[in-house]
């Protein structure tokens, strides 16, 4: 039995203890997510808690209290990623939309819901309503063929999958790799230590800012020891350091062929 499977499994026993629903929720990476929940119709709630339970942190997904959220009780992981599908909770919708899924957010959540009590001396207890495994499909990288003569100047195009923020992009060339990456910026910031000798002074980002996700290099006066496979990692959102998935979200493969001047 796969994990994924085994941790459905586990949830799903674990509803029908609580007598509460079990989902199970596939989303691509980088699109925006819906993970349901409701209670009764009548119900007036007074108190949301979304929880991921293997976060390893007393911190919430989402936690909503008396008309008001509460962003520091908040994983930083999913700080401006999560909103109410409906902010007045009409017929006891407490679904949340989760935005710019990666893969670090596949796992268990739990929603749980404080109904308000007619004796306002007490506070209700949050009951749990639905438990929903998400998985994340990891992205399918976008292969491209670019054909230059000697000399040119060449864009090797990346984009993220989404607008949120560019934090880290990487660009290897895999035949290379042990020797250095191809170009390597943090935080907005070109790392110059351990790049490859070949693209030292070569190379550059044709945004630096790296609006709308454009991770896109710039290769100056390409040669035909240039030619080969490229490959673009882009992390976004509050990964700054490791790539957001162990594949590259573009491949491009550079042909340099020799000018006039060669031949």
């Amino acid at each position: 039995m796969s994990t994924s499977r085994f941790t459905f499994v586990v949830c799903l026993l674990t509803c029908l203890l609580n007598r509460s629903t079990c989902t199970e929720v596939t989303a691509e990476y980088g699109e925006d997510v819906i993970l349901h929940c409701h209670s009764p119709r009548d119900a007036d709630i007074e108190m949301l808690e979304w929880i991921k339970p293997d976060l390893n942190s007393d911190d919430y997904v989402f936690f909503f209290r008396e008309n008001h959220r509460y962003d520091d009780y908040q994983h930083p992981s999913f700080h401006g990623r999560v909103t109410l599908r409906d902010p007045t909770m009409k017929d006891g919708d407490a679904s949340v939309i989760l935005k710019n899924v990666t893969m670090k957010d596949a796992g268990t959540y739990q929603c749980y819901v404080g109904k308000r009590s007619s004796q306002h001396s007490k506070r209700s207890v949050p009951e749990l309503m639905n438990t929903i495994t998400l998985k994340v499909e990891e992205p399918k990288p976008e292969h491209k063929v670019v054909k230059v003569k000697s000399g040119d100047t060449v864009t090797l195009p990346c984009r993220g999958f989404s607008s949120s923020p560019v934090t880290a992009v990487e660009w290897i060339r895999p035949e290379m790799e042990q020797a250095g990456y191809f170009y390597l910026s943090q935080d907005g910031r070109f790392v110059p230590d351990g790049q490859h000798p070949y693209g030292k002074g070569w190379v550059e980002l044709k945004d630096t800012e790296m609006k709308d996700g454009d991770a896109s290099l710039i290769l100056k006066n390409a040669m035909p020891v240039d030619s080969g496979t490229y490959h673009c990692y882009v992390s976004q959102g509050t990964n700054r350091k490791k790539r957001d998935t162990d594949r590259p979200i573009s491949i491009i493969n550079l042909t340099v062929e020799p000018g006039h001047s060669e031949l």
